[in-house]
């Protein structure tokens, strides 16, 4: 039987990945980057909202001479809307009322997946206490778009995650575990899109079909030998 194993599996892998859809294989997740440093004593507050120039491109008329690539000249005319699309969609505030926020610069910034517009701005809040962000961005166009917070003051730092069904964070002066706050939203991500649920799936199958297909030994083995027996495994498929 182990040369079926070598026949099928690969097999099984190709068709698995040729059914599953596009966005399996290559998914980006639209997300956004609100960065707030408060500086307190009645100082305005500074923040700094990174917007992917292809969320912007499907949002705003960017690429004036349709040439498919933004340049820094096609950003700056598009400054004034830019910075009425973001004060109209996002909101700060504390317990003493509404946070005036005013455009004050833009650059742009590189990540991963790409270049970013950043929108730069003032934020004159009447008080000092626990900021409250409401933020609107993308999610007619996206529900998936998230808007990642990150709130600042001193050495504290505080995060949060704004998506489509929860627009309105509520940011405390001091925060929990930011790892646990991105792990709880990655779930919560794959488990909503059956594409993702598909991807696992191709992932985690194949391991699945292996030990069924194999032959099963009269003993138990022990682990440094069942180790052994799964890396030949994975070699005699091409799959190292």
């Amino acid at each position: 039987m182990r040369w079926h194993a070598r026949l099928v599996m690969p097999l099984v892998l190709a068709l698995m990945l040729v059914s599953l859809p596009g966005s399996a294989l290559a998914h980006s997740l639209s997300v956004s980057h609100l960065d707030i440093v408060v500086a307190g004593n009645g100082q305005d507050d500074r923040v700094e909202l990174d917007l992917a120039v292809k969320d912007l491109a499907l949002t705003i008329a960017l690429d004036a001479n349709r040439d498919e690539a933004v340049t820094w000249g096609e950003l700056q005319a598009i400054r004034g809307p830019l910075g009425q699309l973001v004060t109209s969609s996002v909101a700060l505030s504390t317990p003493s009322g509404a946070c005036v926020l005013t455009p004050d610069g833009l650059a742009t910034r590189k990540y991963d997946d790409g270049m970013y517009a950043t929108v730069q701005l003032r934020a004159r809040c009447p008080s000092d206490g626990p900021l409250q962000v409401r933020y609107r961005l993308f999610f007619d166009r996206d529900p998936q778009h998230r808007g990642l917070i990150t709130v600042r003051r001193g050495d504290a730092v505080v995060t949060g995650i704004a998506r489509a069904d929860a627009q309105l964070v509520r940011m405390p002066r001091t925060g929990g575990n930011p790892f646990l706050d991105f792990l709880r939203e990655g779930i919560h991500h794959i488990l909503i899109g059956y594409d993702h649920l598909a991807f696992l799936v191709s992932l985690l199958l194949p391991g699945a079909l292996v030990r069924i297909i194999a032959p099963v030994n009269d003993r138990e083995p022990d682990s440094e030998s069942a180790a052994q027996q799964t890396a030949q495994r994975f070699a005699a498929s091409s799959w190292v």
